[in-house]
């Protein structure tokens, strides 16, 4: 209960009055016992320290009387406290965009206020009792004390300004700044002082059948002193707080005299040379020093390394764990204390008490640290450019016939977080022939991927073995390079190269020129041109020119013919075999003119039967005198058949058919003197036979027409006439040849 009127302070006088008259009737036996004692006796005092800050003293006056006093001093010297700090801008920093990237060291600013404290100060606690007993039993009691609370405060404002690049790049060093300003911040109270004292008294009485009936009061002022200035750093800077009193009174409890007077004059001297602070990097960044300030807005640089550290894009740098370090720390306190002589009346005399607090022995290594629970640092988050590609070829392996087209699917991935230009090469291919890059030079955004197309077409030849042909396809980047750095990725896929058969076939020479009776030879080269083994049948087909030329046969004669094999092989891939083949032509061979004769020569596999190879050469027969009669004689055979199996008139008939006879008997006299080179005496002949087919002409001539009394039809007539004609241009044609030819 808290009373500050003259009616409770009268009521608490009365109280003890009544109880105290009451006790001394109900006892005065005792009394004048107690009385005569006294003169016998002399108080006692018990004293014992605690060695914890608190002391008892007990006196006992042997007359039923005891009074108790306890001091505790309990000094709070190794508590260090920090507030939460305050930012006064915000810590949001804009990112610059891969479109906005500068090579540029440009430096960015970064504010930050960091507010401290520390609170250190003691509580001071005197109590002190009376009480009376009658027969060992307490009948009365009264209790006065005084609590004394003093707690100063120091809370350091300093700005933090840090300087770093919009942007970083992996695997460079950057200098970053920090610049400490001890700030003064009048709406803040940098040194602050709480005085808080509380005096109280109480008071209790039994009464027979009532009981026990008590009386309490108490007082207690709270005064805060605070002071503003700029945090002080550097050599003999020390805190511009002078000596200061502060005096505790009241009049309200008695009008003429105070009930408490307290006197505290406390005398600060602080000062710090330096204040520290940890550098730290982290997420794409690594680099940790301590650093140190000795002087107000000083820059102090310290480096930072970028690299791809983690999932992030960004240098997460920090000044955490400030600490402001003492180089002055003492606190002079001097308390007294004087309670009026009323209090002393219920509780005795208590001494007026004299504390001096130095801490100057907690200067070294004392320092101002971060308040448990809060974080209180400067952090940016910087852009950290890095660089990298993935290449991923799918499918990993293909089957590739050569000469055919196999399609790998090419992935470019960029792994760095701007955009970015690969150019892909690749090794391990035999030739740059063998494939083709939908594109060489591929632009991927940040984190993206572009797909391109390798084709690949094995060369086909019989050199291309099948098998297996590994090869490495890397991308590298162009921009890395302008930071003096690689990034590069590579990926291994496989050409299986399957087996494939083919063949070629070549004849030489190409074209035979013979008379007949001759010989055309050539030779039939069948190479493996497939890239495995393989063996051949070799087969010959003859064109029939049909008519193309005035030649008996129209096609080379197998039985022209010989080839010493049909069969060529086993071959090895890239090698060949040579079949001979000739082409006897009969000197019977009847021809009014060279003819050429035409053949293919085809090869199968026998590994594959549906590949073959052709190849065609060609025989050129020349007409001779001796080919020319003989042809003729053939034409004379064909016009005697026709007018034989004819049905005109046998008269006519049979005169037609003695002039052909005769006819072919001057043709047969001819060729006979050909065979015996009297070349001569053979025109003679020919020309006899010429003018013999001369007759036959004009017979059918004159027996030729539709009208009544012709024996052969017009139709009819005019076959025999063209052919008859032909065969005297075949004699003109043969008189003119010599048999050398």
């Amino acid at each position: 209960m808290k009373t500050n009127n003259k009616k409770s302070l009268v009521t608490i006088t009365l109280f003890f009055i009544i109880a105290f008259s009451i006790y001394d009737n109900m006892s005065s036996a005792t009394a004048i016992a107690k009385e005569l004692a006294e003169e016998y006796s002399k108080p006692t005092v018990d004293f014992t320290d605690f060695y914890n800050g608190t002391t008892m003293t007990i006196i006992d006056y042997h007359n039923g009387t005891k009074d108790t006093i306890i001091e505790t001093m309990v000094t709070k010297t190794a508590k260090l406290q920090i507030v939460p700090s305050t930012i006064d801008q915000s810590m949001s920093v804009a990112m610059p965009t891969s479109s906005e990237e500068s090579m540029d060291y440009i430096m960015v600013t970064q504010d930050v206020v960091l507010e401290q404290e520390v609170l250190m100060g003691f509580t001071y606690q005197l109590v002190a009792w009376r009480w009376d007993m009658e027969l060992d039993i307490e009948v009365a009691y009264a209790r006065a004390g005084i609590d004394v609370d003093i707690g100063f405060g120091l809370r350091l404002p300093v700005r933090i300004t840090l300087e770093y690049p919009e942007q970083m790049t992996v695997e460079h060093d950057y200098e970053i700044y920090a610049t400490l300003t001890p700030l003064d911040r009048p709406n803040f109270d940098e040194f602050k002082c709480t005085f808080v004292a509380q005096v109280w008294v109480e008071a209790g009485v039994w009464i027979p059948f009532v009981g026990w009936e008590e009386y309490s009061a108490s007082f207690g002022p709270d005064y805060d002193w605070s002071k503003s200035f700029t945090t002080p750093l550097g050599p003999l800077m020390e805190f511009p707080v002078d000596s200061f009193e502060i005096t505790v009174f009241d009049s309200a409890w008695i009008i003429e005299f105070s009930l408490l007077k307290l006197k505290t004059v406390l005398d600060p001297q602080l000062g710090s040379d330096k204040i520290t602070a940890k550098a730290t990097a982290g997420g794409d960044a690594i680099g940790m020093q301590t650093i140190t300030w000795t002087s107000p807005d000083q820059k102090i640089p310290f480096t930072v390394h970028a690299e791809d550290l983690g999932p992030t894009d960004f240098a997460e740098i920090a000044l955490s764990d400030f600490r402001y370090y003492f180089t002055i720390f003492k606190l002079h306190f001097d308390l007294k204390f004087d309670f009026h002589e009323w209090i002393d009346w219920l509780t005795g005399d208590p001494s007026i008490s004299l504390f001096t607090l130095d801490m100057s022995w907690l200067t070294e290594g004392l320092y101002l640290s971060v308040h448990e629970g809060t974080d209180p640092t400067v952090d940016v988050s910087v852009f950290v450019k890095k660089f990298g590609v993935k290449i991923v070829i799918t499918p990993n392996s293909m089957d590739i016939v050569p000469g055919d087209i196999g399609t790998y699917d090419v992935l470019v991935i960029n792994r760095g977080n701007v955009l970015d230009t690969f150019t892909l090469s690749i090794v391990g291919i035999p030739g740059s022939w063998w494939y083709e890059l939908s594109s060489t030079l591929v632009i991927v955004d940040a984190y993206s991927s572009v797909s391109v197309q390798l084709s690949v077409r094995p060369y086909r030849h019989w050199s291309t073995s099948p098998g297996d042909y590994p090869y490495t396809l890397t991308g590298t980047s162009q921009q890395a390079p302008l930071h003096g750095l690689v990034a590069t990725d590579s990926e291994e896929a496989v050409i299986h190269v399957l087996p494939f058969y083919e063949v070629d076939v070549s004849i030489t020479p190409s074209i035979v020129s013979i008379n007949p009776g001759g010989t055309g030879v050539y030779g039939i080269k069948v190479m493996n041109i497939g890239n495995i083994q393989d063996s051949f049948d070799l087969s010959l087909t003859y064109v029939d020119f049909d008519g193309a030329y005035r030649v008996v046969p129209t096609s080379i004669q197998p039985g022209w013919t010989t080839i010493d094999k049909t069969l060529l092989g086993p071959l090895d891939p890239g090698m060949y075999d040579i079949a001979i083949f000739s082409a006897i032509v009969p000197s019977d061979w009847a021809g009014s003119e060279d003819a050429t004769y035409e053949y293919d020569a085809t090869a199968i596999s026998e590994g594959d039967t549906t590949v073959s190879e052709s190849d065609s050469a060609s025989l050129t027969v020349e007409a001779t005198k001796e080919s020319m009669a003989r042809y003729i004689d053939l034409e004379f055979q064909w016009l005697t058949e026709g007018v034989a199996e004819s049905g005109i008139d046998d008269d006519i008939r049979l005169s037609l058919l003695d002039k052909l006879s005769e006819a072919t008997k001057k043709k047969e006299q001819a060729l006979d003197y050909v065979l015996l080179g009297k070349e001569n005496v053979a025109n003679n002949m020919f020309k006899a036979c010429k003018k013999i087919v001369g007759a036959f002409i004009n017979e059918v001539e004159a027996q030729s027409g539709d009208e009544p009394g012709k024996n052969i039809p017009e139709a009819l007539g005019e076959d025999w006439i063209s052919e008859a004609l032909q065969i005297i241009l075949d004699l003109d044609s043969t008189i003119v040849v010599t048999i050398n030819n």
